[in-house]
């Protein structure tokens, strides 16, 4: 699918779940994911770190 095909679609939608590849980068920046509910871990404990590691996904599709 290329890139533009993809920004007039998500322009039509009222909301988008982007599942992206964060635990790669929460770990790249020492969060500790050993556990079960890691992600919940990740935003209750750490919010700046998963904050910058969701906006470099999103960096990655502009």
């Amino acid at each position: 699918m290329s890139k533009k095909l993809i920004i007039d679609w998500a322009k039509k939608q009222n909301s988008i779940v982007i599942d992206g590849a964060m635990s790669l980068g929460l770990e790249e920046r020492q969060v500790n994911l050993n556990n079960k509910l890691w992600t919940a871990s990740a935003i209750d404990y750490y919010p700046e770190k998963n904050q910058r590691c969701s906006s470099s996904l999103f960096l990655c599709w502009s």
